[in-house]
């Protein structure tokens, strides 16, 4: 859509045959769909980002607790490399070394490691 000295110019691929209102009524009725997806996408948008604030204060406050010497921005590098999920209530880390072990043990995260299954050759 174009402005120009109080006329709205409008580029179609619906056919030169089609009336201009009738253009203009579907342009208006997918202008509302859009401006809603619009919405929807920043409003998304905004709650991962607000998420990622608090990941980050918490992580913060906690590696401030523990008196360790990383950056936030180290621990979290650190612990991207673990595997957790939560089982009955309690988080377990599948593939965690012992120095990461002792650095989310420090952070008291509460996270407890599974042993690994013994492997039969």
């Amino acid at each position: 859509m174009l402005p120009y000295m109080g006329v709205t110019l409008l580029q179609a691929s619906l056919g030169a045959g089609r009336p201009a209102q009738d253009i203009w009524a579907l342009y208006k009725r997918r202008w509302s769909i859009e401006t809603l997806f619009d919405y929807c996408h920043k409003q998304g948008l905004t709650f991962v980002l607000l998420v990622s604030a608090l990941i980050m204060r918490e992580v913060s406050d906690a590696a401030q607790a523990s008196g360790q010497e990383m950056s936030v921005g180290d621990i979290l590098l650190d612990a991207r490399m673990v595997k957790a999920c939560r089982r009955f209530g309690q988080w377990e880390a599948l593939n965690c070394k012992k120095k990461r072990l002792e650095l989310f043990s420090k952070m008291k995260t509460g996270l407890e490691v599974v042993p690994r299954p013994e492997q039969h050759t």
